[in-house]
């Protein structure tokens, strides 16, 4: 399971791409991973949005979805039902 992430402004006009990612066996531990990284990033920058194709109506979804299998709790940014684009 690989998650990526995050262009993130530095000072001024400029941009930084980082890239983490989020590798292991069991399915549950990289959800946790994800989740804990995401809320970490989102306490730091609360404006932050993932970007990619489709994410909104695919992506973030199905992880959540995977998440509630696992019985994990999702973070409140991750929760889009009912949020328009």
């Amino acid at each position: 399971m690989h998650f990526r992430r995050f262009f993130s402004p530095q000072t001024g006009d400029e941009y930084a791409f980082k890239v983490k990612s989020v590798a292991c066996d069991l399915e549950k531990q990289g959800l946790t991973e994800f989740f804990e990284l995401a809320d970490k990033f989102y306490k730091k920058k609360p404006n932050f949005a993932f970007a990619g194709h489709n994410i909104r109506e695919f992506d973030i979804p199905f992880i959540c979805r995977r998440g509630l299998v696992h019985g994990l709790n999702i973070p409140p940014f991750l929760q889009f039902s009912g949020k328009k684009p």
